[in-house]
């Protein structure tokens, strides 16, 4: 969630709540990195899941790779 506040305030200039950064991030996810934002990640943030990481550890590393890669793109990319 606080990757994709990160990205979405780079791409937009704004600050927004990290529920309307994960929609923003959301729809510009490859289709393999979305179920651990839009499922899991958003679900712990809202306290509506336990804070378990281990069992998705892999693919939160995934997911977070990624975005460093998109947050580290220079801003004229699309």
């Amino acid at each position: 969630m606080t990757l994709a506040r990160i990205r979405t305030t780079l791409a937009t200039g704004g600050s927004r709540s990290k529920d309307a950064a994960a929609d923003f991030v959301l729809v510009r996810l490859p289709a393999a990195h979305r179920r651990v934002l839009a499922d899991e990640a958003r679900a712990i943030y809202r306290e509506l899941a336990a804070e378990s990481w281990d069992a998705l550890r892999d693919r939160v590393r995934r997911h977070a790779d990624h975005q460093v890669a998109e947050i580290e793109r220079p801003a004229a990319d699309p």
